[in-house]
Parts: structure tokens; sequence; C-alpha cells
């Protein structure tokens, strides 16, 4: 069986010469993708993009928990306390 797929292949080659050696252009041919694919493409990556932003933004909407705490600072004297934000306080009675 191989060696008449071998005689076969070597037939064809044959007639494909005889005929007259192809081009480097035909033996090549450019694939060139079709407007549609860009037209998909650009589209799912425009969806993407904007599901990526929706989470994003989202995320920034979820406000963290505010744990209220009380402080009692006796009479007379005054306390210095430190914010979640950074800034200091000084609370007196």
């Amino acid at each position: 069986m191989a060696a008449y797929y071998k005689l076969h292949t070597i037939l064809m080659w044959k007639e494909i010469y005889a005929k007259g050696k192809p081009s480097s252009q035909e033996a090549r041919p450019k694939i060139v993708p079709s407007v549609s694919v860009w037209k998909i493409a650009s589209a799912a990556a425009i969806v993407l993009l904007a599901l990526c932003c929706a989470y994003l933004l989202h995320l920034d909407r979820q406000a963290p928990e505010i744990s209220m705490q009380t402080i009692h600072v006796p009479p007379g004297q005054r306390v210095e306390i430190t914010l979640v934000d950074g800034t200091s306080v000084w609370l007196n009675a």
C-alpha cells in the first residue's frame, strides 16, 4: 500500500512540474482574515473592557463597614486619638 502511495505522489509531482514550475506566490497563498473576523474580535474586546470597568466600579462602591467606638475621658483629662485616616484628634471631658 505504501508503495502505491509513493508512486501516486511521484506521478502527481511529475504532472505539476510538467505543466510548469509554480511561482513562489502560487506556492504560498496569503491568508487574509476577512473583515468579519476583525469586527467580531473588536466587539469582543469592547465587551470585555466594559465588563472589567463595571466590575472595578462595583468594587469602589462597596463601602467598608464602619465600626462605632465610644471613648470616655475622665473629667480634667485629655486623650489623643489617631483615626483610621491618619488624623490625630485630642479629646477632653
